[in-house]
């Protein structure tokens, strides 16, 4: 299954000026599922609420994307979780836990 880094390969084939935003983006982990909020060269990519969801929206702009558009809906740029995203992910479970424990 591609990552989200993969897509910025995949668009550069198809037409690297065209697509250039969403390239960008999609190289810069924009559109990654964990590191999208954490990329101080572009804090605006942290102004989105779901990387994914502003990718399709994204690739809505260009008809022809389609195909990829639905691919990225079926969950197939879905990123993988590195180490780091897993500890951070542990941290939000643990902060769940204790809030139960304190309620």
């Amino acid at each position: 299954m591609p990552a989200s880094k993969e897509l910025a390969d995949i668009l550069s084939k198809l037409d690297a000026v065209k697509y250039k935003e969403i390239i960008e983006r999609a190289a810069n982990n924009g559109y990654h599922d964990h590191k999208f909020m954490k990329i101080p060269e572009h804090p605006e990519y942290a102004e989105t609420i779901c990387p994914k969801r502003q990718l399709v929206n994204d690739l809505y702009k260009f008809p022809e994307l389609a195909h990829i558009r639905q691919q990225v809906i079926n969950g197939d740029f879905d990123d993988p979780a590195d180490a780091e995203d897993e500890k951070e992910m542990m941290g939000w479970l643990m902060e769940g836990k204790q809030d139960k424990k304190n309620n």
